[in-house]
């Protein structure tokens, strides 16, 4: 029973996660056209349910309190999008 009321406590706290610096760049990427373009989606929200799978996470807030989902999100999505940019221009 403390097991299932654990669970539920923890689930009740992963829900109320507010976002930080990284929910909110990754926000802000979802919005560029050029960011869309080359995560091969075509509207913002495919491109934060993109991310959201990429990283293993049901919400961008939990980008800033699960070290690994951060690091995917730097490894996976931020780095190889910015060296993108920086190639192209």
């Amino acid at each position: 029973e403390s097991a299932v009321k654990e669970m539920r406590n923890e689930h009740v706290a992963e829900e109320k996660l507010k976002g930080g610096p990284l929910a909110k760049l990754s926000g802000q990427l979802c919005g560029q056209p050029e960011f869309m373009e080359w995560l091969w989606v075509n509207t913002p929200e495919e491109a934060a349910a993109k991310i959201r799978a990429l990283c293993s996470v049901s919400s961008r807030a939990e980008l800033d309190h699960n070290p690994v989902a951060a690091e995917v999100f730097h490894r996976e999505i931020r780095i190889p999008y910015s060296d993108s940019k920086r190639n192209a221009a």
